[in-house]
């Protein structure tokens, strides 16, 4: 989080390094920083720039364009005055304007990708590593046209990162201009043509451009989305990260595999810094082991493994980057559908469902047995169950397995402990997993925040009274 926390609080740099020029002295909205403009033929004016938010000692900074009328005074009437428009929400602003005659707004700019200060390249100066050239298409009131590339936002990655000392012109994007076709170029400080886009929001292959171009998925959830549930990435079947959310935290539980191929898991605390996007330090833990009696809280030690930032493109899908151990990676990861079709949808506050057992549930009464739990994905008549405790010998240990409500009040099924490649093997899926029966299981109670857990491990029954982690005020229903 360090290195992040960094890169956040020296952010004034990064658009200043631009060459943007500065403006005339205007009034605009509170945390929208104009840095060009644009006459439109009625005497108005567009203002773009960036929307800073602060979010505790971090800042988030997204395109942002204002309408003045003629008085300089801030049209309201334009999408109710400074519209933000997120790329990734992070370190991004708009200091170019194209406007169409039938209104159309084109806003063009840079966009760092948050993912990057943890995971970025090595050797290239913060301000400039994975930036990226965006481009928003908004109607003449300011909605976000979403005919545009499906979302209203085009982002161009220039050549590689590799590249970057032989291309200067890659973070130096200078002006957008439009064809009479429709289509748009995108310019830089050394007066090349560097993209044309269609006016779909594609590239246009038939331009050759002086670098390779890449377009880059963008995109942030709907308002108010709520990620929590269990997420893994298909093409690494093995390993799952669950993720209680509330409010502006998710709680996430990363179930993985050591150097040796032993089940461990890491948790994090991850806060919302920017739209769709959370940072936060990850931690190893270890414990009494699952068969002690009673549970020493004294025992566990929690250390200090890394940090690692989820961006969310949509509400089901994210890109998880991090460093741990001193391994760096990102993973695409989306919700794990287990039971047919199912879906789960889960808001923050509210009346608390008896039937939901959604979440993280901790031994009851609250804290009592803090450094372990149990992550529970309802999917119909079936729970996908991550118990996340500790083994023998106090290191962190994980058990898998989806269970059924065969009697209609209480759900029965067995337990999995699975051996697989170490989390930093670059080729994971080509390596095998192994499971073992380990437990039996068996979930039952009224529910609402409150259930039974009973485990058998190791030869004998172990029961638990649950109760949901609340760490936000209040819990989150899924339905």
């Amino acid at each position: 989080m360090n290195a992040l926390r960094t890169v956040l609080m020296a952010s004034a740099c990064l658009l200043t390094s631009l060459g943007v020029r500065a403006l005339d002295p205007v009034t605009t909205t509170p945390g929208f920083t104009p840095l060009t403009q644009a006459q439109l033929p009625d005497g108005r004016k567009l203002l773009a720039g960036f929307l800073e938010t602060a979010r505790g000692i971090s800042v988030s900074r997204q395109f942002a364009v204002e309408r003045h009328d003629t008085d300089g005074s801030v049209d309201t009437t334009f999408g109710g005055g400074v519209v933000g428009i997120p790329i990734w929400g992070y370190l991004e602003g708009a200091y170019a304007i194209a406007v169409r005659p039938d209104g159309a707004i084109y806003l063009a700019g840079m966009a760092s990708d948050p993912i990057a200060q943890v995971v970025g390249t090595d050797f290239c100066y913060p301000a400039f590593c994975e930036q990226y050239v965006a481009i928003v298409r908004l109607k003449r009131d300011g909605e976000l046209d979403t005919s545009f590339n499906g979302n209203g936002r085009v982002v161009l990655r220039f050549g590689s990162y590799e590249q970057y000392d032989d291309a200067p012109d890659y973070a130096n994007l200078k002006t957008i201009s439009l064809q009479e076709d429709g289509k748009i170029l995108v310019d830089t400080n050394f007066g090349l043509n560097t993209a044309r886009i269609n006016s779909d929001g594609t590239i246009d292959d038939s331009f050759e451009p002086p670098y390779p171009i890449t377009m880059v998925a963008a995109g942030v959830p709907s308002a108010g989305a709520n990620f929590q549930d269990l997420w893994w990435n298909p093409a690494e079947p093995g390993w799952n990260i669950s993720f209680a959310h509330q409010g502006d935290v998710l709680f996430a539980t990363w179930a993985t595999y050591d150097m040796n191929g032993k089940p461990m898991w890491l948790s994090m605390a991850a806060i919302q810094f920017a739209p769709g996007t959370y940072a936060g330090t990850l931690y190893h833990s270890t414990g009494p082991a699952y068969t002690t009696f009673p549970f020493d809280p004294s025992k566990v030690k929690l250390t200090e493994a890394g940090n690692a930032v989820l961006v969310f493109g949509d509400d089901g899908h994210a890109r998880f980057g991090y460093q741990a151990f001193g391994v760096s990676a990102t993973k695409d990861i989306q919700r794990y559908a287990f039971n047919g079709s199912f879906i789960t949808r889960c808001t923050w506050g509210g009346p608390q469902d008896a039937a939901n057992l959604q979440g993280l549930w901790y031994a009851a009464p609250a804290g009592s047995e803090p450094g372990w739990g149990v992550s529970i994905a309802p999917q119909g008549n079936a729970l996908a169950i991550t118990l996340l405790t500790y083994d023998l010998d106090g290191s962190p240990l994980w058990l898998y397995g989806e269970v059924h409500d065969d009697y209609g009040d209480e759900y029965q099924g067995g337990l999995y402990g699975t051996a697989g490649p170490w989390f930093g093997t670059p080729a994971f899926a080509a390596h095998p997993i192994t499971a073992t029966a380990a437990a039996g299981i068996d979930v039952s109670g009224a529910y609402g925040n409150n259930m039974a857990l009973s485990i058998y491990m190791n030869g004998a029954w172990q029961e638990k009274d649950m109760t949901r982690y609340v760490f936000r005020g209040s819990a989150t229903t899924c339905e």
